[in-house]
């Protein structure tokens, strides 16, 4: 690697059979046109036509694919294809002609250690994601084993009478259903007993009539939520909005999706934060382990089974807060509780340490990954968001051969 000049990594893409395996990186060349994903995991699944599997060499592995993050290869892409359909396609071709340059002295003083420092970042992220992964799995296996375990089953098909209990006139739902009943009356058996959530502590999201987006926080900004940047229990990106109007989140909120994907939930913190009409706004306790638990529990396999049963039948599923009231609520015993809430929202501090040396890498490195087995999913995907944009300031500094003083840690 020259110092003074740097040099372009060509990416190996990988022919022949499209067999996915762990390690892969998979491309889209159309509609998503540049976004990459990691296969972290042994899955039996093959790739249509208009994605390609990338493999890197061991040097490169963690580096390069910080301009996939970036969105540069996106960027070069859609200069490079063609315009004149409806979606720009890339050509197979096309990857190998990305050019992903390397750090040069016009970039710091240590050429090889801000490469390592981009390719540190993009392990601390796939690590990161990582234990979101699994710590949503521990809570979904945590609350669907306590309900398994410990609900008995008397279930007898629904009476008239039974259906008329509901409180809904309509019939075209699935609260009449026989795989509804069964999960119900699990829950309604539970021996700790259950709850529903008060309609009145359940609010609608809104959507001003005055607003203006931004991609950058600021103090007159409000955090932006919609169904659509909601995934499980994070959010996958955040997007910000300008508005005179009042916001009706309030801190210790939980969002929770009312169209598509039912369930998939958001914790806020403060109130600067603003939703818009096709969300619920959940404010059932002032305690903060008692409104995690019902995020955790309403994003659970369980929760939402109950929702796309309360929803009224339609092409495109959705929930309203009148629906919450046959949606029983078990009441787990407070050390469950606590372990589940925690696998959620835990914090873990960080040693401070500034990195000058490859040694201070390999440190940061070996402490985030027992800080990950601590942090909560909260915890988790804020940082995630952090390393993003280190990882887009890394790349748009290398590209434009701009200084970085300093190797910040999320």
């Amino acid at each position: 690697m020259d110092e003074n000049y740097g040099e372009s990594i060509p990416p190996q893409l990988v022919y022949g059979p499209t067999v996915v395996q762990k390690g892969d990186f998979l491309v889209s060349r159309n509609a998503s046109l540049g976004k990459m994903s990691y296969v972290d995991e042994e899955i039996h699944a093959i790739l249509n036509g208009g994605i390609s599997k990338l493999r890197f060499r061991k040097y490169a592995q963690n580096y390069v694919p910080a301009f996939f993050i970036s969105g540069y290869v996106t960027k070069y892409l859609e200069v490079i294809t063609s315009k004149g359909g409806t979606q720009q396609n890339a050509k197979r071709g096309d990857l190998l002609e990305v050019k992903i340059p390397i750090p040069t002295k016009c970039n710091h003083e240590k050429p090889k250690l801000l490469y390592k420092y981009v390719s540190m970042l993009v392990q601390m992220l796939l690590d990161k994601e990582r234990a979101v992964r699994d710590k949503n799995r521990a809570i979904d296996s945590a609350i669907c084993l306590e309900i398994d375990k410990r609900g008995e089953l008397h279930h007898k098909h629904p009476s008239i009478k039974d259906v008329k209990k509901l409180g809904n006139k309509r019939l075209d739902t699935n609260l009449s259903n026989y795989k509804f009943k069964l999960l119900y009356d699990k829950i309604a058996s539970y021996e700790n007993g259950y709850y529903f959530i008060d309609e009145e502590n359940i609010g609608p999201g809104t959507t001003p009539d005055y607003r203006i987006y931004f991609d950058e926080p600021s103090e007159y900004n409000f955090l932006w939520i919609t169904p659509s940047n909601i995934s499980k229990r994070r959010l996958d990106y955040k997007t910000y909005i300008f508005t005179n109007e009042t916001t009706r989140v309030l801190p210790n909120s939980v969002i929770i999706s009312a169209v598509r994907h039912l369930g998939y939930s958001y914790y806020v913190q403060d109130s600067n934060v603003y939703c818009n009409q096709n969300t619920l706004i959940i404010n059932n306790s002032k305690d903060r382990a008692e409104q995690l638990f019902l995020l955790c529990y309403l994003s659970s396999p369980i929760g939402i089974e109950l929702q796309y049963a309360a929803q009224i039948t339609g092409l495109v599923p959705i929930v309203y807060k009148t629906d919450f009231r046959h949606i029983p609520i078990p009441k787990f015993e407070a050390d469950l509780k606590q372990s589940i809430v925690e696998l959620y929202y835990n914090e873990a501090k960080r040693d401070l340490i500034e990195i000058k040396t490859y040694d201070d890498i390999d440190t940061v490195m070996a402490n985030e990954k027992s800080r990950n087995s601590k942090l909560g999913i909260y915890q988790l995907n804020q940082e995630i968001v952090r390393i993003e944009a280190l990882i887009k300031h890394g790349v748009e500094c290398i590209i434009g051969n701009k200084k970085i003083e300093k190797l910040d840690l999320p």
